[in-house]
């Protein structure tokens, strides 16, 4: 994991954690200069999320063939400044874990186990406990018409890597559409992200944003307030989805404010 992995430059495939964390070196030295005490080697930036590869955490074959390293990563001086967190440690434990496992049970070396696969282990029973794991739809898995334009402002919370956001369409159709194939029915509740602030032309946002979901012959309109809850999961409510096609449609044409669209959770209620 290097600095352009962190800063988004360079992403991974194989991705079993995420981290968020600035870029932080701590100063190595003072000196002082002109009077004035001055520190030397300290850098913090921030960054957006970003994935973590698997084969961070696998030593080379000619090395050791039967260790995953879930710490002491492979990474640069500058990308464990950010990687080097608690939360991010549990994750890399657990994508750990899950690979040393693997390699028992396939009676192999650590190196011969495909990170993908362990991808999606972790995607497809993250709790390790048999239950479905919720369902996320972000940006750039949906579709948009007319005017949206993608952000990713550094000190804007937002999931993943960026969102999308518009503003002042008078006339023209602007929709943002999330789509999903939903394998089991049942109750679901559905959450929407309001990311914190946006573009810095527009002064207000939106308070009466329609929504459509629509799910089988089931269609339910709904008003989403997007200038409450920032930067924050937003329950839309509880809805009867069947299996198939799911949609949520935002529609921002004719509104002034600004509308984002960054991602949605269906979460199963047992």
């Amino acid at each position: 994991m290097t600095e352009h992995h962190v800063r988004g430059k360079e992403l991974v495939e194989d991705t079993i954690a995420m981290g968020a964390y600035n870029l932080d070196s701590h100063h190595g030295d003072r000196h002082v200069v002109n009077g004035m005490v001055k520190n030397e080697g300290e850098f913090q930036e921030p960054v957006n999320p970003y994935a973590i590869s698997f084969q961070s955490l696998i030593p080379k074959g000619t090395e050791c063939t039967n260790l995953v390293v879930t710490a002491a990563i492979s990474a640069s001086h500058v990308a464990y400044g950010s990687i080097r967190m608690e939360p991010v440690f549990m994750m890399l434990g657990q994508a750990g874990g899950l690979a040393a496992v693997s390699a028992v049970a396939q009676n192999t070396a650590v190196q011969a186990i495909d990170g993908n696969d362990i991808k999606e282990m972790l995607k497809s029973d993250p709790l390790v406990d048999g239950s479905r794991p919720e369902i996320l739809i972000d940006n750039v898995e949906a579709t948009f018409t007319g005017d949206w334009e993608v952000s990713n402002k550094k000190y804007t919370d937002h999931y993943y890597v960026n969102y999308l956001v518009t503003g002042g369409n008078k006339e023209k159709e602007t929709q943002a559409v999330f789509s999903t194939d939903i394998t089991e029915e049942g109750s679901y509740e559905l959450f929407f992200y309001v990311t914190g602030e946006g573009r810095r032309d527009i002064k207000s946002r939106a308070t009466k944003v329609p929504l459509t979901v629509a799910s089988g012959n089931k269609t339910y309109d709904l008003f989403l307030d997007i200038s409450k809850n920032k930067e924050n999961w937003v329950s839309l409510g509880e809805f009867e989805i069947g299996s198939g096609s799911f949609t949520l449609t935002v529609n921002a044409s004719g509104i002034q404010e600004e509308v984002i669209a960054d991602a949605i959770i269906l979460q199963e209620i047992d």
